[in-house]
């Protein structure tokens, strides 16, 4: 197993971390306060680190949020190395909140139901700062001298590593294949920032990127998609293995494969994100879309080889017969682990 890298954070000198209120039991023995050091982590488990294009490890920005009873009790921007906060005994909801657009020090009276029902959009990302969250639950007693959070990140990674052509046996043996386009469609455009359940429900009302097909959208097309690729595949042979296209959105947990023709009125029902290449093949623009159902946040979904054997689709949703693409999916935690970058 890798090992976590532990990141601490040196406390800036704001009013913000002036404890806010005082919900909640106070442990006996604890009624004056004690100093109490957080340190924040990135989560991290065994899996396959590939070298990524956008800067997933870099922490621009970091805040602590400490519930009490369910209501705020204090807020802290921090930046470098480790922060302590002077802390009454009793049961503490933690969260660790990175690269989030959200000055979360001027919501007095946030609580931690409210904190946990915001949704952060796919556009709150870029590709030097993705956004995470993490969530610990500790209660201050005497010995309790330091609290550690680890914290994942919101969005879901795409991986394709490799296409390989292999047209034998059809009408279109020795041709060859250009992809054109590699895109993600169905994508949900925000995430809860509850770290239970991972972000998992989805909402009526928000805005879905590429429904059903690729359309322009210019504050995240650079997650989504990759265009004007026009890489030539001889039959029988087959891209550079781990030369990654790499792709992020916001999870989606929808399971339903199924094609569909028009976008359903309720998101509940909207299909499962796909990654589509679309191509040309004997003079003809054509798709073959491969499904990522249940998509969770912090995880990693490669596509190891992309076989392609007989003609693609006309549309983006148009289902394949058996066997016309081949593709494995590996499902691993995202475990590149973050980097502090330092601001002084």
């Amino acid at each position: 197993m890798k090992p976590s890298v532990v990141f601490t954070t040196l406390l800036l000198l704001l009013a913000a971390c002036t404890p806010l209120s005082e919900p909640g039991t106070v442990t006996p023995g604890l009624e004056e306060p004690i100093g109490v050091t957080f340190h924040f982590r990135a989560s991290s488990r065994p899996g396959t680190k590939a070298t990524a294009p956008a800067d997933e490890e870099a922490i621009n920005s970091f805040q602590l949020i400490l519930f009490r009873g369910g209501a705020l009790y204090q807020t802290a921007s921090v930046q470098g190395e480790s922060v302590t906060l002077q802390l009454t005994g009793g049961t503490y909801d933690c969260y660790a909140v990175a690269n989030s657009p959200v000055d979360w020090t001027g919501y007095g009276n946030l609580t931690a139901a409210a904190f946990e029902g915001t949704l952060a959009a796919l556009t709150d990302n870029s590709a030097s700062s993705f956004v995470m969250v993490g969530k610990a639950t500790e209660t201050v007693t005497a010995a309790i001298s330091e609290i550690v959070i680890g914290a994942d990140r919101l969005l879901s990674r795409v991986l394709l590593n490799k296409v390989t052509l292999d047209l034998s046996g059809t009408p279109y043996a020795g041709q060859t294949l250009t992809i054109n386009s590699i895109f993600l469609t169905n994508v949900n455009s925000a995430v809860y920032y509850g770290v239970t359940p991972a972000g998992a429900s989805l909402a009526d009302g928000r805005t879905w990127y590429n429904k059903l097909g690729m359309q322009d959208a210019p504050a995240v097309n650079a997650f989504l998609r990759e265009t004007s690729l026009g890489i030539a595949l001889a039959d029988g042979s087959s891209t550079p293995a781990n030369n990654f296209h790499y792709f992020y959105a916001c999870p989606n947990p929808s399971t339903a494969e199924d094609p569909l023709d028009t976008w359903p009125s309720a998101s509940s029902q909207a299909p499962c994100t796909r990654l589509v290449l679309e191509c040309t093949l004997a003079g003809r623009t054509c798709y073959y879309h491969l499904n990522l159902p249940g998509m969770l946040c912090n995880r990693s979904y490669e596509i190891g080889n992309c076989i392609i054997k007989n003609m693609g689709g006309p549309d983006p949703e148009h289902n394949l017969e058996t066997g016309d693409v081949q593709f494995s999916l590996t499902v691993t935690d995202w475990i590149t682990e973050p980097a502090v970058n330092e601001t002084f």
